[in-house]
């Protein structure tokens, strides 16, 4: 496996190029054998230089907790970290000897979660959505119903007052990056309000 792996990953930077392929697989690339004829292609390989053979649906670290209660408008403070949050990877389809037996690789792009909502009957809502991912340069996306808000960095403030028609049944929170690095700390702080 050592002699494999070795091998594997010299030759990467001469034989790989990343292209999109669909192959009845939904959010797999391929990367397949080509020569690069620019250096600047070697970019787009490298979310695949990090094969990950640890099963397929272990979080990075831990076991996702699963929260009992949902959050009631109205109610107390709901606080996340990070082992509230599943890890959202994209997955690589490698070929490096080009013999039509790729290697399955990940590379983490998120963190997602989903929470019952309870108690919106129509009144305006105030989303109040404040936390910290120490240094790690985050995108934080919120959804619940027609409520929708964002805020990028490793510190997020989202407030916002909106009536969601009685849809906000369900929150989802996500944060996504690019650079494949987990997050060593997550703090979140939500309180959905009656708005008066």
């Amino acid at each position: 496996m050592k002699k494999v792996l070795i091998l594997f990953m010299a030759l990467i930077p001469a034989l790989l190029l990343s292209t999109t392929a669909r192959a009845g697989q939904d959010n797999v690339i391929t990367c397949s054998c080509y020569a690069y004829p620019e250096p600047v292609l070697r970019a787009g390989i490298l979310p695949c230089l990090s094969p990950d053979f640890s099963g397929e649906e272990l979080p990075v670290a831990g076991k996702l907790r699963v929260k009992q209660a949902p959050i009631y408008i109205g109610g107390v403070v709901y606080k996340l970290d990070r082992e509230d949050f599943i890890p959202v990877y994209q997955k690589y389809a490698l070929d490096p000897l080009c013999d039509d037996n790729p290697v399955l690789v990940r590379h983490l792009t998120g963190y997602k979660t989903n929470i019952e909502v309870l108690g919106d009957y129509g009144q305006e809502l105030l989303f109040e959505i404040s936390g910290r991912s120490g240094n790690k340069v985050m995108r934080l996306s919120v959804s619940c119903g027609e409520f929708t808000a964002s805020d990028r960095g490793d510190k997020y403030v989202i407030s916002r007052a909106l009536a969601t028609d009685q849809s906000c049944t369900n929150m989802e929170l996500e944060f996504a990056f690019n650079d494949g690095m987990a997050a060593t700390d997550i703090e979140l702080s939500v309180v959905i309000a009656e708005a008066f």
